[in-house]
């Protein structure tokens, strides 16, 4: 990609906290969401949510980590046209992938 400067070292760096931040913010503001749906239409006391905020905490930091840990290890994190993220490499390959060969989302 033009102007790109760095090695795959930066790119997997980059990938790495791209993913997990951005997978941290979506859990984070889901749990945000669920926390007022259950504390204004269900009207749940404040005892109950302070025993599911442990679990929005878990899921919003272990699960973008453990994606990003996977991609990492898998060598998915490659350039694409703007940043690194999970893609193969080279773009638009099918069989004969150098890295991210296979790429799957659930």
């Amino acid at each position: 990609v033009w102007g790109n400067i760095g090695n795959q070292l930066s790119c997997d760096i980059q990938g790495f906290m791209y993913v997990t931040a951005t997978g941290s913010s979506i859990f984070y503001t889901a749990s945000l969401s669920l926390y007022f749906f259950l504390f204004i239409r269900y009207s749940w006391p404040e005892e109950n949510i302070r025993r599911v905020e442990p679990l929005f905490h878990l899921t919003s930091i272990c699960y973008p980590t453990t994606m990003s840990i996977l991609c990492l290890y898998g060598g998915a994190y490659n350039p694409t046209s703007v940043f690194c993220f999970p893609a193969e490499y080279p773009p638009g390959c099918t069989d004969d992938c150098t890295r991210g060969a296979k790429l799957e989302y659930p």
